[in-house]
């Protein structure tokens, strides 16, 4: 399962499934969001980016890859975080329809995951910061949100495992072992990492928190602007 589990039972009206048939059991992997701009905006930092965006003289395009994807709630809630009114740009090519605009210089910037840093790194667009608390290890120079002044700002995707809720306890706890521990063999981690994921795995429990914290603060942010989910 994804992001889009918890997001589907804050917008979607009619699941085919109850969240409570589902047991968590491990958190292999979370997909962290840097924010990218265009590679002609003239700012090298998020600070730089917040006091462009305040003073420009119009909201600054944030393009999105539909209504309650990551990049929608991202745009979001970077602009509740850090202050500015945005000018949310929904496509329906999604992640790459955004790209191709933010690359040809029609929008102002796009949250995405790693695999996209190529882009930054041939200067075509700018890598401004990572969403969530720690910087990656494939990724050093980009600053995480704590480093550039935002510790609120964290909205990544992620990737978990669950399973039926009548689901033996110690079956959950072994599946959560065992994938902790193929995470551990250097190959395999390595590989996870390049896919822009970064690994975490949990112990079912802890997982189960994780996915309520993350029900608890994306509520609040859809709440907030519950007139924009029907874009």
């Amino acid at each position: 399962m994804s992001y889009a589990f918890t997001v589907n039972q804050l917008l979607a009206k009619n699941l085919p499934y109850q969240p409570a048939d589902l047991a968590p059991v491990t958190l292999p992997g979370r997909y962290p969001l840097a924010l990218f701009v265009k590679g002609d905006l003239p700012v090298n930092s998020l600070a730089e980016f917040v006091a462009y965006a305040r003073k420009a003289s119009r909201p600054l395009a944030f393009g999105h890859a539909g209504t309650g994807s990551r990049s929608h709630l991202a745009a979001l809630d970077f602009a509740d975080t850090v202050g500015i009114k945005v000018l949310r740009v929904g496509y329906k090519a999604g992640t790459i329809g955004a790209f191709n605009d933010l690359m040809g210089g029609q929008i102002d910037a796009f949250s995405e995951g790693r695999n996209f840093k190529q882009y930054a790194d041939e200067k075509r667009l700018k890598a401004l910061v990572l969403a969530p608390p720690d910087r990656l290890p494939n990724w050093p120079d980009l600053p995480a949100s704590p480093q550039a002044g935002y510790p609120g700002l964290d909205v990544s995707g992620y990737f978990g495992l669950v399973v039926p809720a009548q689901t033996p306890k110690a079956i959950q706890a072994q599946i959560a072992a065992d994938v902790a521990a193929v995470l551990k063999d250097e190959k395999i981690h390595e590989r996870v990492m390049a896919l822009g994921l970064q690994p975490a795995p949990m112990r079912p429990e802890q997982f189960g928190a994780f996915l309520q914290d993350q029900r608890d603060k994306l509520s609040k942010l859809v709440e907030r602007h519950r007139d924009q989910m029907a874009e």
